[in-house]
């Protein structure tokens, strides 16, 4: 699961990357997924990684934020992060 690195669109206005994860917890509580990316700049948002640790999930810590577009993932960087999860 890839964490949004913005939260300026009409969706997410205001919504922290804790927030996004207990939202899809609450929304479907089956689902487990293997890692959980999460961009550096949010990696050391309050309650986050206790609430990960509790879920299951691998945390993993990428650089992935467009430096030129701070709302948007950088392809290339997303790309390769998602390449080292893999592995």
């Amino acid at each position: 699961m890839i964490l949004n690195v913005g939260d300026d669109d009409v969706e997410t206005a205001g919504m922290s990357r804790l927030d996004d994860v207990r939202a899809l917890r609450a929304a479907a509580p089956e689902f487990v997924p293997a890692a959980v990316l999460v961009d550096p700049a949010h990696a050391d948002e309050p309650g986050l990684r206790e609430e990960i640790e509790q879920w299951g999930p691998r945390l993993a810590v990428a650089h992935v934020r467009d430096e030129a577009r701070s709302h948007a993932h950088d392809p290339l960087a997303l790309r390769r992060a998602l390449t080292d999860l893999l592995r």
